[in-house]
């Protein structure tokens, strides 16, 4: 064990398993599936997070998804 200035440096601490956790739905997506989140919760910032947050959910369970501005809203597919 390490003391740095302000961190303790400690080793063989297991990480723990990925557990998404998201206001979305996307680790519930089979392939094809889809799911909308509606335009009165987007402004130009949010459009960019939830794009972003579909992305790294995906990327970590091993799939891919697709995003497109509809006029309902935002809607994500998996589309592998």
């Amino acid at each position: 064990m390490q003391k740095s200035k302000e961190f303790e440096i400690v080793d063989g601490v297991p990480i723990p398993n990925f557990s998404p956790s998201s206001k979305y739905p996307v680790a519930d997506l089979a392939v094809g599936d889809s799911f909308l989140v509606p335009e009165d919760e987007l402004t130009y910032s949010r459009q960019n997070a939830v794009r972003v947050s579909v992305w790294r959910i995906a990327k970590r369970l091993g799939f891919k998804t697709a995003t497109r501005q509809v006029p309902e809203g935002i809607r994500v597919w998996r589309i592998s």
